[in-house]
């Protein structure tokens, strides 16, 4: 399954369109499951943790696939050049090297 997720930061023809649907979608959903975090106070488990990172991470994760889907056979244009994001790392490239 990890080489397939790999076609969405190939490059940054797909990886742009990709980081946009996963904003767009996941960002409203992101606010509701701070929201729900707030509001629910005692201990909380690593379900409870699971259930709110999925409220955004799954609206997210679907439309970078939606929006990024489109944009893999146009990503073989350019070289890998792989976008990274990360609280360590983030390396996010425009060039276009041409393959050969």
């Amino acid at each position: 399954m990890r080489p397939a997720f790999d076609l969405y930061n190939r490059n940054f023809v797909v990886a742009a369109p990709t980081f946009v649907g996963n904003a767009i979608c996941g960002a409203p959903f992101f606010l509701i499951a701070g929201g729900a975090d707030a509001l629910i106070s005692g201990e909380k488990s690593e379900t409870y943790y699971n259930v709110i990172n999925g409220i955004y991470l799954v609206p997210a994760t679907i439309c970078g696939f939606a929006t990024g889907t489109a944009f893999i056979p146009f990503s073989f244009i350019c070289e890998e050049d792989p976008w990274d994001f990360g609280f360590q790392l983030g390396r996010v490239n425009w060039n276009c090297l041409k393959s050969d």
